[in-house]
């Protein structure tokens, strides 16, 4: 068992708000291990600290945390297009780092804080990307970040997501499907603990578009977490991030975006076999015991959408 570890303040969060016990680590990532073994359907990461972000992310209750490495998976086989052919060097993704569509930023608000990750719309080009290729980067960045990074797998995330001067081609883009992919991914699929999400330069169509096709997959928890401001009440943001915590470019001491775009782009690169060996992994929905999780049912119009109570 090689579990990473982890600052005396992270410990006592994962302790108190994430369940966390010392003494059942090793019983329950057999259990873990145990039930996949039962699941003829999954292809999955295997190592311990890969299910102790899993066992973090769902406040250490065992079914949740098998429910959640089951739809995580079958997600990647059902979203081919969010999941597949993830090579950082690939020239759409190189050409998607390079403009600093993504990263986290160095700092957090405490040493326990949860991590910051600033996601910038506005230095993409819509009428050349496609916009698959942004969902499927943001998603590498979760994915790597839960690897590395304890603030983001046990204090959790806030985003900042600038959304200036967006022209007609991104709606045009981000149509309701994959906004519709996108929730159901963010939500259900992935072991987070999103502490917040601010839209800062929030134009009235994007404001629109995600309430209409974001917001009503997401529990009630978690839209109480979402803040989208337009451009006229800019300084509202600063109520859930501090302006220091910004990058530098934005006012803040947290890092230059120039900069952070560069080191995340290197970091990248160097998880280049760890994305190509991840292609394998995924729900065979064909072997799965009992009804398969199919397209239709999650993402068709007629298809049902869980609800689950998230942190």
């Amino acid at each position: 068992m090689e579990i990473r570890g982890i600052s005396k303040e992270l410990q006592e969060i994962a302790d108190n708000e994430l369940n966390e016990c010392a003494e059942r680590i090793g019983e329950d990532l057999q259990h873990i291990r145990d039930w996949l073994r039962q699941q003829p359907h999954l292809c999955v990461r295997s190592d311990d600290q890969w299910f102790i972000t899993f066992l973090r992310g769902c406040k250490w209750s065992l079914q949740r945390a098998k429910e959640k490495l089951d739809y995580f998976y079958a997600m990647r086989t059902l979203i081919p297009e969010f999941f597949q052919n993830r090579d950082p060097m690939d020239p759409a993704l190189q050409s998607i780092l390079e403009l600093g569509f993504i990263f986290p930023l160095p700092k957090t608000q405490n040493s326990s804080g949860p991590r910051i990750i600033f996601v910038n719309y506005s230095v993409i080009d819509y009428d050349t990307i496609n916009f698959h290729d942004l969902v499927k980067l943001f998603f590498m960045t979760l994915d790597l970040l839960m690897v590395e990074d304890d603030n983001f797998v046990i204090s959790g995330q806030i985003y900042i997501a600038r959304y200036a001067d967006l022209p007609l081609s991104f709606y045009l883009k981000a149509t309701p499907t994959i906004a519709k992919k996108f929730a159901m991914c963010w939500q259900f699929a992935y072991p987070l603990r999103v502490a917040g999400f601010i839209g800062t330069d929030t134009p009235v169509g994007m404001e629109k578009l995600f309430n209409a096709f974001v917001i009503p997959f997401l529990s009630k928890k978690l839209q109480d977490r979402i803040h989208m401001y337009s451009s006229q009440n800019h300084e509202k943001v600063y109520s859930h991030v501090p302006k220091a915590f910004f990058p530098e470019e934005f006012g803040g001491e947290n890092g230059s975006c120039h900069v952070l775009a560069e080191q995340w782009k290197t970091k990248m690169e160097s998880y280049r076999e760890w994305f190509l060996e991840d292609a394998q992994y995924m729900s065979k929905e064909e072997l799965r015991p009992g009804k398969p999780i199919t397209y239709s049912e999650e993402f068709g119009m007629e298809g049902t959408f869980r609800k689950l109570i998230l942190d």
